[in-house]
């Protein structure tokens, strides 16, 4: 099963959402991935309006689309990106492997299991604070959470480490 398929038997939604996916060079920062929502929503009618949502998670819950509105993906609920670099060797030993088997050979990465942990950033799994300072996250003007970070609670550092 692809990571997508992997995804839908998870979630359930109605509305269609548009991701932008490539495959780039990623080799300077050295990273299998990466993805994300392309914007967030608050303050919709039928939704909490102290709480950010991602747009794939905001579309789902208002019934109707709600890509980006402007910037570089606009159009697009998620955009992930995958590093080229590890099909040509650049990043060392071990390419992608495609297979859907999840049973990558050798050093060889499973494209399926990262693609799939990258779209759950997208889809929203992720907290979106400030680690060192606990508060919220850039990039919101506003001083309220996103639905993920919402449910975290916050505890010791069993090491002895801040809160």
């Amino acid at each position: 099963m692809s990571a997508l398929e992997i995804w839908t038997t998870q979630l359930d939604g109605t509305v269609e959402l548009e991701i932008n996916a490539q495959f780039n060079s990623l080799a300077s920062i050295n990273i299998l991935g990466a993805a994300g929502t392309e914007s967030y929503s608050a303050n919709l009618s039928g939704l909490g309006n102290v709480v950010w949502y991602p747009a794939a998670l905001a579309s789902q819950l208002h019934g109707s689309s709600l890509p980006a509105i402007d910037g570089p993906f606009l159009g697009f609920h998620m955009s992930a990106e995958f590093n080229s670099d590890r099909d040509t060797l650049a990043l060392g030993a071990g390419r992608w492997y495609y297979g859907l088997d999840g049973n990558p050979p050798g050093t060889d990465k499973d494209f399926v299991t990262v693609a799939l942990h990258e779209l759950g950033h997208a889809f929203g799994f992720g907290p979106l604070v400030n680690f060192s300072t606990g508060a919220w996250a850039f990039p919101f003007p506003k001083d309220f959470p996103d639905i993920f970070s919402k449910q975290l609670t916050r505890t010791p550092d069993p090491s002895g480490g801040p809160l």
